[in-house]
C-alpha cells in the first residue's frame, strides 16, 4: 500500500469513526499510533514522557473523534492534537527547570524496534513534511517555529503574530495540497 492510499484510507477510518462506527476504533488505532509515538519521540526524545503524551493525545482524539472535519487530513489532526499535547510538555519542563531536549531535526524519525517498511513510511512522512516546510519563506518558517515552540523572536507580537501565524499555515497547507494532494 503506497503513502497516498494509506493517508486516504486513514482519512475514510476517521470519518467512519466520526460518524460513530465504533468498528474504524482499531484501524485508527493502528495507523495513528506509531505516528504520534514518532511525533511526540522525535519532539520529546524517547522517554516515558512520549509515550504519555501519545496515549493523551490518542484519548483526546477518539474522545473529539465526532468533531473531525471531514474536509481536512486525519494525520494532520491527530498530528497537531500530539504537538498540543508536547508543547504542554515542554511548558512544564520550562516551568520546573528542566533541560530541553533539543535535536537536530534531519536525524531522521525515531525509531522503537519499528518494522522496516513502518519505519520507511515514517520517514516518508517526515520527509514529506521538511520538504512542505522547505518551501515556505524562511519568515514563514520562523513564525511557525515560534508558534509551535511559542517563542516571540519574529519580530511581531499579539494579533500581528498570530495573523502572520494563520497565514503561515494557510501556506503551508496549499504547498502540501500541491505537493501531495488531499
Amino acid at each position: 500500500m503506497d503513502e497516498r492510499s494509506s493517508i486516504r484510507t486513514l482519512d475514510a477510518d476517521m470519518a467512519r469513526l466520526a460518524d460513530g462506527d465504533r468498528d474504524a476504533c482499531a484501524r485508527v488505532f493502528a495507523a495513528l499510533w506509531p505516528v504520534m509515538v514518532a511525533f511526540a519521540e522525535k519532539t520529546l526524545g524517547a522517554s516515558a514522557d512520549a509515550d504519555d503524551v501519545a496515549q493523551k493525545a490518542m484519548a483526546k482524539l477518539f474522545a473529539q473523534a465526532s468533531d473531525f472535519d471531514r474536509d481536512r487530513p486525519a494525520l494532520a489532526w491527530a498530528l497537531s492534537i500530539t504537538g498540543w499535547e508536547c508543547r504542554t510538555v515542554l511548558r512544564q519542563r520550562q516551568r520546573r527547570r528542566e533541560d530541553v531536549l533539543t535535536q537536530d531535526v534531519h536525524d531522521g524519525v525515531a525509531s522503537r524496534d519499528r518494522d522496516p517498511e513502518e519505519h520507511a513510511v515514517l520517514r516518508g512522512l517526515s520527509e514529506a513534511v521538511r520538504t512542505s516546510l522547505g518551501e515556505l519563506s524562511v519568515l514563514d518558517q520562523e513564525t511557525l517555529r515560534a508558534a509551535f515552540f511559542e517563542e516571540m523572536g519574529v519580530g511581531a507580537e499579539g494579533s500581528t503574530f498570530r495573523k502572520r501565524k494563520e497565514r503561515a499555515l494557510d501556506r503551508l497547507r496549499a504547498t502540501w495540497r500541491r505537493l501531495y494532494g488531499d
